[in-house]
């Protein structure tokens, strides 16, 4: 049982393996959020697989290539930035809706929570980008509009990238050794 009180097998009802194909502007992704649950052999494989494909997947297409159009530049950003939001629900937000997963179910004792926090990007440090992407990817707003314009509009992106993964790495760090196999990150 983790920390708060759901079950192994709360989780796996709410984990439904699916496969994906991702065909986007002329770019294939092969995703899969098959993750071989079992309740009874106590192992999660590939959890967060489908977040962290498209995450990682959409970096070095953006940054290899600068002759991609900006359009597709803009896909990859937007595909970037979602998953980065998700990632980030995962790893610092409190529960907003019963069927929520978060990071601190499979961090199973007080010790390896503070290993995790100790060791993650400080969630001021991305709370901003949080707040910038919801309002750009996610709501129709005036700040949309009026505030994130000419250089205020670039994201930076590795700087993103390198706190999200170090708080990926506190993450795995903070698992019990039986659970870190759970995670194909």
């Amino acid at each position: 049982m983790a920390n708060n009180g759901t079950t192994l097998e709360d989780i796996e009802k709410a984990v439904k393996p699916v496969e994906y194909e991702i065909n986007m502007l002329g770019f294939s992704f092969k995703c899969s959020t098959q993750n071989n649950f079992s309740s009874s052999g106590d192992y999660l494989d590939g959890f967060l697989e489908w977040e962290s494909q498209l995450y990682f997947a959409a970096i070095p297409k953006m940054l290899q290539n600068q002759n991609i159009s900006g359009i597709v530049r803009n896909a990859f950003i937007e595909v970037f930035l979602l998953h980065f939001r998700t990632l980030y629900d995962f790893f610092y937000e409190p529960k907003k809706h019963n069927d929520d997963i978060l990071a601190k179910h499979f961090i199973i004792t007080e010790s390896r929570l503070k290993i995790f926090e100790d060791n993650r990007t400080l969630k001021e440090e991305l709370k901003e980008y949080k707040t910038r992407a919801n309002k750009q990817l996610a709501h129709i707003s005036f700040d949309r509009i009026n505030k994130y314009v000419g250089e205020e509009k670039i994201w930076p992106i590795r700087d993103i990238y390198s706190k999200m993964e170090k708080t990926i790495q506190a993450f795995i760090l903070s698992l019990p050794d039986d659970r870190k196999r759970w995670f194909k990150i």
